[in-house]
């Protein structure tokens, strides 16, 4: 009976978050650093300068959790993605790419968006 209680507590709390994964954004520096990160999407990859190395994928999300949270948004979902190429080391994110989703019990969002895209570091930075 102890353990259907602790099941049911570890059930109702994991119910009170996304599971949509997030990186930490309340340090002002590294938040300007990721800011300052250049995107390229498909319509704009022509100027993207020269990639020197390959980082791999990054995926950032904004989700729409609690009814009084602003709607998942492509800026917000953006930053996210900024956020973990620059914990990956990188000077620019290439290919990105958004998708928007609705209610879903799999990332526990009632609206979200999704921005991916390969974390990369150019052989020159950008020019902010």
């Amino acid at each position: 009976m102890r353990s259907l209680a602790i099941s049911l507590s570890a059930l109702a709390v994991a119910g009170c978050t996304t599971f949509m994964a997030t990186q930490d954004a309340s340090n002002p520096t590294i938040v300007a650093q990721a800011t300052s990160i250049p995107f390229y999407t498909l319509e704009n990859a022509a100027s993207a300068p020269p990639v020197k190395t390959i980082l791999g994928p990054a995926i950032g999300n904004s989700c729409k959790f609690l009814p009084t949270d602003p709607n998942g948004s492509e800026t917000g979902a953006l930053q996210q993605l900024r956020l973990k190429a620059l914990a990956m080391g990188a000077n620019g994110v290439v290919g990105v790419r958004y998708e928007h989703g609705g209610t879903s019990f799999a990332t526990n969002c009632w609206q979200s968006v999704t921005a991916s895209g390969t974390a990369v570091v150019f052989t020159t930075p950008p020019s902010p």
